[in-house]
């Protein structure tokens, strides 16, 4: 009952009106945007050029869909179309050659053809380590080295440490080394202090892209799976605040009172400090890579760029490739509406095929995901030692040497 747009199931009943699949090697425009109860799930609607503004023509003029599904640690996203095997007729007379639903059919909420699907781990894969800031340039390399067109320079240390997003959220606090006294007779204070910590992340994982029911792969790649790698960097800094607090002996904080009565208290020795080490901490992302192959020939490859740069995200995000770009409406964290313009490829790229690409890399893929997965990062909770080696780093890897250290 109802419009399932406005309900937690996103599964799209059958439109009013049919349109056929875009043309393999066809270029055309298409607006994205999540299904369901204000957009709360994983699945998307796809509309010809622009998405309509009532949820009643968004109902009836949905033009594919694409649905993720789970199943257990497997994710699967299919592009689907809406032949659900319902009578259809093409009308002629229509300039873009609809196929109307016959009359004497009802809508049903079955399953339709898919064009083609992405399957892959849906498990987290990353590998971090940390150090003290300034003390290496030790970091992770991803697809692109530093001599590839889309290969970026490392950024060093005090970039981070510097950016506006994070120096604002330190300014505030009274410089102090760790080893900085307080006495009985100091005000409750918070102190920054010097130990800072770099932390590198990495995300890698690989997508299988796989022909749908349709077989319009067959044209393209002879049906192979195609491998699509996912490389995602990241940095996040660490700041460490000690909060100094007195407090009486029964550890509540002593407060109120004139300068004199906290003199007696303090004199009597019924007080003692309480120290209290708070994390400051930002986290960049600082690009994600994408490289499309079929056996040993390169399909294509791109570079969504990070936060590193940009911290406020703020207005359209543009990215893209040889075969689609992609316009994020009103910025990552808007979660709203995605412009894909795709552009055709003779006989290299399949037009359906380059709007799923856009779309993992705008949804399973994205920045913002990446930045809500950020705390799966693990960083000390209190200052570490001088003398701790903090480098911890895969062993299967054997990019640096491993000394754990225990935090």
């Amino acid at each position: 009952m109802g419009n399932k747009l406005l309900s937690f199931e996103s599964h799209p009943r059958l439109p009013t009106l049919l349109r056929p699949d875009p043309m393999p090697e066809e270029a055309f425009t298409a607006e994205t945007a999540r299904l369901g109860l204000l957009g709360f799930t994983d699945d998307f609607g796809v509309w010809d050029r622009e998405r309509p503004s009532s949820s009643r023509e968004q109902e009836n003029e949905m033009w594919l869909w694409i649905k993720r599904r789970n199943n257990g640690t497997t994710a699967t996203i299919d592009l689907e179309n809406f032949d659900r095997g319902v009578l259809c007729l093409v009308d002629l007379n229509s300039p873009d050659k609809e196929i109307v639903r016959s009359a004497t059919k009802q809508a049903t909420t079955g399953s339709g053809q898919i064009l083609y699907s992405a399957a892959f781990q849906d498990t987290p894969s990353y590998v971090s380590f940390h150090r003290f800031a300034g003390n290496s340039k030790e970091h992770f390399t991803g697809i692109f080295n530093e001599s590839h067109s889309l290969g970026r320079p490392n950024r060093p240390d005090p970039f981070y440490l510097r950016h506006p997003i994070h120096y604002e959220k330190i300014s505030r606090y009274e410089t102090s080394s760790s080893s900085s006294s307080v006495t009985m007779r100091d005000q409750d204070s918070e102190r920054l202090l010097d130990t800072c910590l770099i932390s590198k992340w990495v995300y890698q994982k690989r997508v299988h892209l796989l022909d749908g029911t349709v077989g319009r792969g067959q044209a393209f790649f002879n049906h192979s799976s195609l491998l699509l790698e996912v490389v995602a960097k990241g940095t996040i800094v660490t700041n460490y605040v000690e909060k100094t607090t007195i407090v009486d002996s029964q550890g509540r904080p002593l407060k109120g009172g004139t300068s004199s009565e906290r003199e007696r208290t303090i004199a009597r020795g019924d007080v003692h400090l309480r120290r209290d080490i708070e994390k400051i901490e930002t986290d960049f992302i600082d690009q994600i890579e994408f490289r499309l192959t079929v056996g040993d020939s390169l399909i294509g490859e791109w570079l969504v760029p990070g936060d590193a740069v940009d911290g406020t995200i703020a207005g359209d995000v543009v990215f893209g490739t040889s075969f689609f770009k992609v316009t994020v409406n009103g910025g990552w964290f808007a979660r709203t509406r995605y412009r894909i313009d795709v552009i055709p490829v003779p006989q290299r790229m399949d037009s359906a095929l380059a709007l799923l690409l856009a779309h993992l890399s705008y949804t399973e893929f994205s920045l913002d995901t990446f930045k809500k997965c950020t705390s799966k990062v693990r960083t000390p909770d209190v200052p570490p030692s001088t003398l701790d080696r903090l480098l911890q780093y895969d062993p299967i890897t054997a990019t640096c040497r491993i000394i754990p250290t225990i935090f």
